[in-house]
């Protein structure tokens, strides 16, 4: 979420009901280009279908939120994020190098998922060891070739940790060290010469009465 729309959403006029609908929800839904309002799915956010119209009309009212459809009712409205779309009008498009403060865009989820990365999630030990690595190569992308870039490291990393961890568990016997594998006890001579006589003891006692 970009610095523009965090600003809108400090203002006093949106009820937090309206906040968390444009967060946690709208924006999913703009990012992966699924730009409809269906009332029945935020009802089961929200109390009901009232309440929800409600959020959305505030939304509108704060520039958060624009109508397409030419309808007053939300269901099955498109719509758009006005600073959302904003932003990613605003993407850099020529060719650049890369700097210790860039960051993925709106978009990077869609990208990810065209690189075959479906979890688009990263820690700031990822993205700044992404940084500092294209920092000291003298390269110039665009940002969607950044992002892809990012994507790929993402996606090689995880690839690298999950056979790490397949490698390193047993799976079965035959991956346990042969080191590590329990062997019987190898009786002594004299604990063997024991047995034997306590054997023929007990063979006398139970045929010699």
């Amino acid at each position: 979420m970009n610095a523009t729309e965090l600003n809108y959403l400090k203002s006093s006029q949106l009820s937090h009901i309206a906040k968390s609908l444009y967060a946690f929800y709208l924006r999913d839904l703009a990012a992966q280009d699924q730009c409809i309002i269906d009332l029945t799915a935020i009802a089961n956010y929200l109390p009901n279908y009232q309440i929800a119209s409600m959020c959305l009309d505030e939304l509108e009212k704060a520039g958060l939120l624009r109508k397409l459809s030419e309808t007053s009712n939300w269901q099955g409205c498109v719509f758009e994020l006005p600073l959302y779309v904003r932003e990613q009008q605003e993407v850099p498009k020529a060719p650049f190098v890369m700097t210790t403060k860039w960051e993925p865009g709106p978009t990077f989820h869609k990208t990810a998922i065209l690189c075959g990365l479906e979890d688009s999630t990263y820690t700031l030990t990822d993205l700044n060891s992404f940084r500092h690595y294209w920092c000291s190569k003298n390269e110039s992308r665009n940002q969607v070739g950044w992002e892809r870039a990012f994507a790929q490291r993402l996606l090689k990393a995880r690839q690298q940790r999950t056979e790490v961890r397949f490698n390193t568990e047993p799976h079965n016997a035959l991956d346990i060290p042969q080191n590590q594998i329990s062997k019987p006890d190898t009786p002594r001579p004299e604990e063997i010469e024991k047995l034997q006589q306590q054997t023929m003891e007990d063979f006398q006692n139970l045929f010699g009465k």
